[in-house]
C-alpha cells in the first residue's frame, strides 16, 4: 500500500512556573497542551487484494484516515527548600486526552467482483477518551557518611471510553464501551556520594500503562475467528500493564 496523500499539522505548548513562598516551600507548575491533525489517503488496491483474496487488483480502491489528536495536562508539586537531612515533595497530575478518529475503505472490486451494491467496505468514526488524575509524594532523609534514602508513592486513577458508528459492507451495529481503574506505584533508592563529584545509586520502582476499552468487530469478518476461541463477542476492556523495573548506576 503507497501513500497517495498525506496532511499532516501538530501544535506543541508548554509552560512551567516556579514561585518560593518562603524560605522553605516551593510550588512548581508545569502545564502542556498537544494537538495533533492527520490526514491520508492512501492506494489501497494491494491492501485489498491480501485481506479479501481478490483475483486482480481494483482500480479506484483507497484508504482514507482522520486523525485529530488533543491532550491537556497540569501537574502541580509542592516541594521542601529548607536546608537539613529530610527533604519531601508532593504533587498531583491530570490528563486529559481526546482522539477523533475517522477511518474509510472504499473498493470497487466488491461491486464489480463480489456483487455488493456499495463500494464502502468500512467507514467509521471512532471517537477514545481518557482521563486521568493522580497524587503522588517522596521523602528523601540523608543517612549521613554520603548515604541517602529515598522514598516514592503514587497513586493513580483513570476512565477511557470509546464508542463507533459505522457504514458499508463490514459495518457493526453503533456501540461502545468503558474501561476504569486505579492503582498505588511505590518506589524506593539507595544512593551513596563519597565526594561531590560521584554517586552510586540502586532504584526499584513500579510502574503501569492504563488499560482502555475495545470497539465492536464486525460478525461477518471475524465472527469464526471468535468461535474458535469460544466467544460470541470481543473483550468490551483490556487491563493495565504493570511492571517493576531496578535499575543500578
Amino acid at each position: 500500500m503507497c501513500s497517495s496523500d498525506l496532511r499532516y499539522l501538530m501544535t506543541s505548548a508548554s509552560l512551567v512556573i516556579k514561585y518560593r513562598l518562603n524560605d522553605q516551600l516551593e510550588l512548581t507548575s508545569a502545564s502542556s497542551y498537544f494537538e495533533r491533525v492527520q490526514h491520508q489517503v492512501e492506494d489501497g488496491s494491494e491492501n485489498w487484494q491480501d485481506a479479501f483474496g481478490e483475483a486482480a487488483f481494483t482500480a479506484g480502491a483507497a484508504y482514507e484516515e482522520i486523525d485529530t489528536t488533543r491532550q491537556f495536562a497540569q501537574e502541580l508539586r509542592l516541594a521542601s527548600t529548607r536546608q537539613g537531612p529530610l527533604e519531601w515533595l508532593i504533587g498531583g497530575f491530570y490528563q486529559k486526552y481526546h482522539s477523533g478518529y475517522f477511518s474509510s475503505g472504499v473498493d470497487p472490486g466488491f461491486v464489480t467482483i463480489y456483487g455488493f451494491d456499495t463500494p464502502d467496505v468500512y467507514t467509521a468514526t471512532e471517537p477514545f477518551d481518557i482521563k486521568q488524575v493522580a497524587e503522588f509524594g517522596q521523602l528523601t532523609y540523608a543517612l549521613g557518611g554520603g548515604w541517602k534514602v529515598s522514598a516514592g508513592l503514587r497513586h493513580y486513577v483513570f476512565d477511557t471510553s470509546v464508542s463507533v458508528n459505522s457504514s458499508g459492507i463490514l459495518a457493526t451495529p453503533p456501540g461502545g464501551a468503558t474501561a476504569s481503574a486505579s492503582g498505588t506505584n511505590p518506589s524506593a533508592t539507595l544512593s551513596y556520594s563519597p565526594d561531590r563529584d560521584l554517586m552510586v545509586y540502586g532504584t526499584a520502582a513500579k510502574g503501569f500503562r492504563p488499560g482502555g476499552a475495545n470497539v465492536p468487530v464486525p460478525q461477518s469478518l471475524c465472527g469464526p475467528s471468535l468461535q474458535e476461541l469460544g466467544r460470541t463477542s470481543q473483550p468490551l476492556s483490556y487491563n493495565p500493564d504493570s511492571l517493576w523495573s531496578y535499575e543500578l548506576g
